[in-house]
């Protein structure tokens, strides 16, 4: 027989071992950022936009280390994170525009946000 507690917690495990290839997808995208931030006049705001995701990589790993444990702080890391790519994206970027990809990527965002206060609702991270 099949423990009812651990067949609800497959989604949570497999949800924290694909933040592992997101937070590395991110770390590269910042090296990319950092490099040609060196390699070309600096402006203010491409390196507040690189320092902001600097800190979004950072609240990745912190992220998936808190899904990881099961932990309630992991949904205050991840809100944290989407404020932070929202500020970036629309007020330091300046980049937003509301099409599919945008509507996509913010649906993406509400999805996650609701899956996990079910998750800590349901007692899945304590």
């Amino acid at each position: 027989m099949i423990n009812n507690n651990a067949k609800n917690r497959e989604p949570l495990r497999r949800m924290a071992a694909s933040i592992r290839s997101v937070f590395f997808l991110s770390l590269a995208v910042n090296a990319y950022e950092v490099y040609t931030l060196v390699s070309r006049p600096i402006e203010v705001p491409q390196g507040f936009s690189v320092a902001i995701g600097i800190l979004g990589t950072a609240l990745i790993w912190q992220f998936g280390k808190e899904l990881r444990a099961e932990k309630k702080s992991a949904l205050s890391y991840w809100l944290a994170a989407v404020l932070a790519s929202m500020i970036r994206w629309m007020f330091i970027d300046a980049t937003f525009d509301l099409n599919i990809f945008s509507i996509l990527l913010l649906s993406l965002s509400i999805i996650l946000t609701v899956r996990m206060m079910i998750w800590t609702r349901n007692g899945l991270l304590t």
